[in-house]
């Protein structure tokens, strides 16, 4: 009897050092974004974000020139757009304008951390421009 206790304990003890070695695979990695940072000018107004790394995040948007195209949520790998929404901010395409996105990890497991995106738009950059000719 005491051999079979002896392989119990053996195989509940091998099982749970598995069990350790694993969770730390399934922990979420750290966000990359590229292109970071996220630029759009007159003639550049859709950038497309490719967002690496593991896990689920949400996104939190500071700037109102600028949408992701409805994207709240997601699982990295994976993408979202971002695109010009108003120009207001550039004082008639005299200033730039800026904000940020940041994705912050959902997942507990992990060290993962906030990865914040900048935005900027700059008017006149191939922006448009009209001549009246006679």
């Amino acid at each position: 009897m005491d051999a079979a206790q002896q392989t119990l304990k053996n195989t509940a003890l091998f099982l749970a050092t598995a069990l350790l070695a694993v969770v730390p695979m399934r922990a979420q990695s750290p966000f990359t974004a590229n292109p970071n940072p996220v630029q759009l000018t007159g003639t550049q107004t859709f950038v497309t974000v490719n967002i690496a790394g593991s896990g689920n995040f949400t996104i939190a948007q500071s700037g109102s020139f600028f949408n992701t195209g409805g994207v709240t949520n997601g699982t990295a790998p994976t993408s979202f757009t971002v695109g010009l929404a108003s120009t207001v901010c550039s004082n008639g395409g005299t200033t730039a304008c800026n904000g940020s996105i940041t994705l912050h990890p959902t997942s507990v497991s992990g060290t993962s951390q906030d990865l914040v995106i900048p935005v900027t738009f700059t008017p006149g950059a191939g922006g448009f421009s009209f001549s009246w000719r006679t």
